[in-house]
């Protein structure tokens, strides 16, 4: 399973958000200083709707963060995200 998918499934089993969208951003920061130059080390997220939306921007990154921390020793690096209420 790729990272995307992992990532994906967690916030989708474990925040039931209405869409999830992930774009691999790795290659864009390829050489950089502490990413694995695995491919699969940076992503953008988009999350609509769910519990994450009702949580302020600081709250739902740090729920994000813990919920992918076993992904980190598996060589995620980076994750930007962006949490909006469903429209």
């Amino acid at each position: 399973m790729s990272m995307a998918d992992k990532m994906k499934a967690l916030l989708m089993a474990e925040c039931s958000p209405n869409a999830v969208e992930v774009e691999n951003v790795s290659h864009l920061h390829q050489g950089h200083a502490g990413s694995p130059n695995t491919g699969e080390s940076h992503f953008n997220l988009k999350i609509v709707g769910g519990p994450l939306a009702d949580l302020s921007r600081v709250a739902a990154h740090r729920k994000v963060m813990t919920l992918f921390k076993p992904l980190f020793s598996e060589g995620l690096h980076a994750v930007s995200l962006k949490v909006t209420k469903a429209e």
